[in-house]
């Protein structure tokens, strides 16, 4: 198969890493206010930083691309998504990092329109504004505890068996 002319070739010249031997640092006490000063939440502060200028960039090239081939502009929810690097760097956002996400990922949602299944934030603030976002949405959302599967490093698609069928 042959890509498009304009398709941008994409290589990773990192080779996949898998280790079930890992030990993640636990920095779930970042998520308290008065653990801010702590070094190692610093540390979290600093990579999250980094990792969002990353993931606003790969947006706005999406969106961009998108604009272009199609003329219109996407809308876009956010959701709010901590990353746990495995050590401390002094540079983040390199392969390095291989961080991990701290909280259930909200992306990682199972949808079947109009119903989406979506993994509840242990940290309130983060769920209520999730659920804020997804108020205003055509669809009715269940949250279900992704908590097992995300200690395991996988989402509430990884708990779960689906079969797609048609309809008439």
């Amino acid at each position: 198969n042959k890509l498009p002319k304009n398709f941008p070739e994409q290589r990773n010249p990192n080779p996949p890493f898998f280790d079930d031997e890992i030990t993640w640092p636990d920095n779930y006490h970042c998520l308290h206010p008065s653990n801010g000063s702590l070094a190692e939440c610093e540390d979290l502060k600093r990579a999250n930083t980094t990792y969002q200028v990353s993931i606003n960039a790969s947006t706005e090239a999406i969106l961009s691309e998108v604009e272009k081939i199609h003329g219109c502009r996407l809308k876009y929810v956010e959701f709010p998504q901590l990353f746990l690097p495995l050590t401390s760097q002094n540079e983040y956002g390199t392969y390095d990092d291989r961080a991990v996400a701290l909280n259930p990922n909200s992306v990682n949602n199972i949808f079947f329109y109009p119903n989406l299944l979506l993994a509840k934030q242990e940290f309130l603030p983060f769920q209520s504004v999730v659920e804020k976002v997804l108020s205003s949405m055509p669809y009715t959302t269940t949250f279900v505890d992704g908590k097992f599967v995300h200690e395991l490093n996988g989402g509430i698609h990884c708990a779960t068996n689906i079969s797609y069928g048609c309809s008439n």
